[in-house]
């Protein structure tokens, strides 16, 4: 293409093309008056055309070790379907509903997917149903509509946006939750929005008609058709294998994330049992307070996968990586365990030669544990059953984490333990959930059923001082928000939720699992790790995030999934033979919160210069309520909900100080 016309296009039709390396971005231009014709410009293939009646521009820029993405030119001037990344050129497509068809029933679906039909002069832009990668956008009416894969890219667009304006609501949300039962369209920034998983924007030709809807249904129904746990490990197994298949990379080394736990261990094995002759590597995070526990393990998968072990560990500068992570990010960091352990798996992938690193992200919200199982018992009052099941539960693991000594109990006594904590948990969960006078009408239910447990007396001592300290706060800070900045927040009165859109018509399913993946945390952690990939040069894969994964999991009865105590029952049916039976078997996890204490810890001390009293921060922030919190964090056995309260004010002034710097 003629640099001249690429030179004209930066200053006009589009301020931000050019100026860095993303997957996807364009715009529209909606009062532009030189032009009716737009460009698609694809720099892999040098496959640039222009297209009638519209002054779009779309480009895609740069290929991906997993660039999977649909971009459909619909041309009435030259009669063909233009495809981008040659993945579907033997479609045949008469409509955008053709197009969205193809989309919905793909196997391996796009992660983006964008219809331009000159005909009707429409842009129509899908993303996958996990996300997996984002897509941001600003919208003015009937004047901008621009979008990219990158935030940088739209925070300031020329002759439209002349001030960087935080999203004080944004800011809210970040600051008072833990990423739970909030992802919604809005960004950090008030101009910019993000398109939610499962979700279509479409756009017509003037730019007054904007929509975002959800356009991904899932359908379960397809698995009825199994029953046994060895049905469903097997349907486990074949999709898992797929999924890892995708990840691979020909002439690449084959680089895994391996903690010793489940999802990680499990990832590794199908790999070596897919390729019994490729050379893998194996990365360990030597966190020294869980190592007792999977350490050993993760020795004993790469001892049996014959794969190359690297034991590292984890960076202790925990500000220096905060600091060049948020301006990949270009907003604030969520990730509870920092920045530092993501900047030292990823240097060591990217030194080892890798374009992919296997990570098992979310494999318990996609897999279900099966938790909830005894407790939709308990909460039906189906405490007969309950009882039995949590018997047999009682002996299948060592519970070390409720007692040290567990090991030392006879059977009796396990049973005895097991059944207390389990109505500890419960009656926790019911106390933030009724009023007062009816948890302590439930509390003497459960005793009357299951007797003068250590658990019952307690919570019956402790009831009227309960409910003194729940009616009067005489708590630590729910939140660190500034009195004032909270008091001048608008109300939004129109909430997102997410998990209830996606899960729409769906009937008997298991709720907790899209609360786990739509609630938040797990989508932005893809988002963050789709943001550091160019500087690593590494793309993280996530095979359990995986959309026919999800489905055949939603299938899948909760007692199954239960197992009886034993938890994720199909996987591990899934994966005999694969798994050594000490993992397949093991039923404890890692403390890795105990890990992200002690970087909230560290960073709290290193990052003095950005919490002066001058910064910027409490203007959000109520200093006396954030040092409550640190004070916490300090305490040998301080509850683990104040670790997140520091790390993100933490993150956030950090944020705050890289936008003044950047955008002043």
């Amino acid at each position: 293409m003629d640099h001249q016309i690429i030179s004209k296009l930066r200053k006009t039709a589009n301020p931000f093309l050019g100026q860095r390396i993303v997957v996807i971005e364009g715009s529209i231009f909606f009062r532009e008056n030189k032009s009716e014709k737009g460009l698609f410009i694809d720099r892999l293939k040098r496959d640039n055309f222009h297209l009638e009646n519209i002054s779009l521009i779309i480009c895609s820029v740069e290929e991906q070790p997993d660039d999977h993405n649909y971009i459909v030119i619909n041309s009435k001037e030259s009669s063909l379907r233009l495809v981008n990344s040659n993945l579907i050129q033997d479609s045949k497509f008469t409509s955008r509903f053709d197009f969205d068809e193809v989309v919905k029933s793909s196997q391996r679906q796009p992660y983006l997917s964008i219809w331009y039909d000159d005909t009707t002069a429409e842009i129509s832009i899908s993303r996958h149903a996990l996300g997996v990668i984002p897509l941001y956008y600003v919208y003015i009416p009937s004047s901008l509509f621009a979008f990219s894969t990158e935030i940088h890219s739209l925070v300031r667009i020329g002759g439209f946006v002349d001030r960087v304006s935080i999203n004080d609501s944004w800011v809210s949300n970040y600051l008072i939750s833990n990423d739970s039962h909030y992802y919604n369209p809005d960004t950090a920034y008030s101009h910019i929005k993000r398109l939610l998983p499962g979700h279509n924007i479409l756009v017509n030709k003037s730019g007054n008609n904007f929509k975002q809807t959800p356009y991904f249904t899932f359908n379960p129904e397809k698995w009825s058709n199994l029953k046994s746990v060895g049905e469903y490990g097997e349907a486990f197994k074949s999709l898992f294998a797929k999924s890892i298949e995708r990840g691979i990379i020909d002439n690449k080394p084959i680089i895994a994330q391996l903690s010793g736990g489940l999802d990680s261990s499990s990832i590794s094995c199908m790999v070596r049992a897919l390729y019994p002759n490729q050379p893998i590597h194996t990365l360990f995070l030597d966190l020294q307070k869980i190592v007792q526990s999977e350490k050993h393990l993760a020795h004993e998968v790469a001892k049996k996968i014959q794969s190359e072990h690297h034991v590292i560990p984890p960076s202790e500068h925990d500000l220096d990586a905060l600091i060049l992570h948020t301006s990949l990010y270009g907003y604030p960091e969520h990730m509870i365990s920092g920045s530092a352990i993501t900047h030292t798996l990823l240097k060591k992938a990217s030194e080892l030669g890798g374009s992919t690193m296997f990570n098992g992200h979310d494999g318990d919200g996609i897999v279900g544990i099966g938790v909830e199982y005894p407790e939709i018992l308990y909460d039906q009052f189906k405490w007969t059953e309950l009882t039995e099941i949590l018997n047999i539960a009682a002996c299948v693991y060592p519970y070390y984490h409720i007692d040290i000594q567990w090991n030392t109990f006879s059977g009796k006594r396990k049973k005895e333990v097991y059944l207390n904590h389990f109505l500890y948990r419960q009656l926790q969960r019911k106390m933030s959930q009724l009023s007062i006078s009816d948890f302590i009408m439930h509390v003497y239910k459960v005793h009357d059923f299951f007797g003068m447990s250590s658990t019952v007396s307690l919570f019956l001592k402790i009831a009227s001082v309960a409910s003194k300290k729940l009616r009067n706060r005489e708590i630590y800070p729910n939140t660190v928000l500034n009195k004032e900045f909270s008091n001048n927040l608008k109300i939004d009165s129109y909430t997102i939720d997410l998990p209830k859109i996606m899960s729409r018509g769906l009937q008997g399913i298991d709720n907790i699992s899209f609360q786990d993946i739509y609630g938040g945390e797990s989508l932005s952690a893809a988002e963050h790790l789709y943001a550091l990939r160019k500087h690593y040069g590494v793309v993280e894969k996530f095979p359990f995030f995986d959309h026919n994964l999800f489905e055949l999991t939603m299938s899948v009865p909760l007692e199954i999934k239960y197992s009886q105590g034993k938890r994720r029952g199909y996987l591990r049916e899934g994966m005999k033979d694969i798994l050594p039976e000490s993992i397949r078997n093991r039923g404890d996890k890692g403390k890795f919160s105990l890990y992200g204490r002690d970087a909230a810890i560290r960073l709290y001390k290193q990052s003095a210069d950005f919490l002066t009293p001058q910064s910027h921060i409490w203007n959000f922030v109520d200093m006396k309520k954030f040092n409550s919190f640190v004070t916490l964090l300090h305490r040998d056995k301080q509850p683990g909900r104040a670790t997140s309260p520091v790390l993100r004010v933490i993150s956030l002034a950090v944020w705050l100080d890289w936008c003044k710097n950047k955008y002043s």
